[in-house]
């Protein structure tokens, strides 16, 4: 996605959602082109530092097949997939595993 992709999207999120009602404030697709605009560097940190991996879903990845068989079977597998869900989120954002069991209890 090129800068100005970028620009053009979310002008055209705000221009065609602006005057759209919604029952809650702004509609959502104008807060969002809204976002866009004013988080430009947040939006496109991964296009300048290698660093940052373009998904942010480090979780999900780490739990994506026992998500699922909750989603069939209607529980979790094991205490220790939502253990493991948790810790790998904190790890992506810079905590330590004993930091964020600190923080949970």
């Amino acid at each position: 996605m090129t800068c100005g992709t970028h620009d053009k999207d979310h002008r055209s999120g705000v221009i065609h959602n602006r005057l759209r009602d919604w029952h809650d404030g702004n509609y959502p697709g104008y807060a969002l082109g809204c976002w866009l605009r004013d988080c430009k560097d947040q939006v496109l940190c991964f296009t300048t530092d290698f660093r940052v991996d373009w998904t942010n879903n480090v979780s999900e990845r780490g739990v994506r097949a026992a998500k699922r068989h909750q989603a069939v079977s209607g529980y979790w597998h094991s205490l220790a997939t939502l253990a493991r869900s948790y810790l790998d989120g904190a790890t992506a954002h810079g905590t330590t595993a004993i930091d964020a069991i600190r923080t949970a209890l």
